[in-house]
């Protein structure tokens, strides 16, 4: 009965153990997809109108999106993977999303008033390349979303809730505007 007891103490351990890592991981990927925001919406703002710079940032744009993406999907994995995030952690990842969360609104405003920009760049359907990050990028954070609503404390899911809101509005306005590329 001693050794089952004790398998049981090592077990709970090692589990509690490995959703502390997720969440740590959860935690990286917030703190990597914070960077990229900050890079991408750089990268929006500062497009320039013509010329091989304007096609430069145009693709850099479209690559920054596409690594975005990806790393989003990675933290919707780790914190699918952590179950229910720890008050203090669900605290920091929320904190984590709300310091990052302007810089996504910023960027997505910046893609729509970038639109005619855009759309005057010499590369063929551009604008369709745009809506089909913006899908990619909506899909991977919607799916994120979902992950940290369901994992957060009771206590943090009006924040989570928020901040949740405040980017699907962003999204939603940035592929109304890019719906018929």
């Amino acid at each position: 009965m001693l050794r089952l007891a004790s398998f049981a103490t090592l077990l709970t351990a090692c589990l509690a153990t490995g959703v502390k890592r997720q969440e740590d991981v959860v935690s990286a990927d917030l703190v990597q997809i914070a960077s990229s925001v900050t890079v991408l919406n750089s990268f929006i703002q500062n497009l320039p109108a013509t010329g091989v710079p304007a096609i430069e940032t145009a693709l850099s744009i479209h690559d920054g999106s596409t690594l975005l993406a990806t790393a989003i999907a990675a933290a919707a994995t780790a914190a699918a993977s952590s179950g229910p995030f720890s008050e203090a952690q669900g605290a920091a990842i929320i904190g984590i999303v709300e310091e990052f969360t302007p810089t996504i609104t910023e960027a997505l405003t910046g893609i729509v008033a970038q639109m005619g920009v855009i759309a005057d760049i010499p590369i063929q359907s551009l604008t369709a390349l745009v809506k089909e990050d913006l899908a990619s990028l909506q899909a991977a954070t919607k799916s994120f979303e979902n992950e940290l609503v369901a994992d957060s404390p009771a206590d943090l899911l009006p924040t989570a809730t928020l901040l949740t809101s405040s980017i699907d509005n962003a999204f939603a306005t940035a592929q109304a505007a890019y719906a018929g590329a």
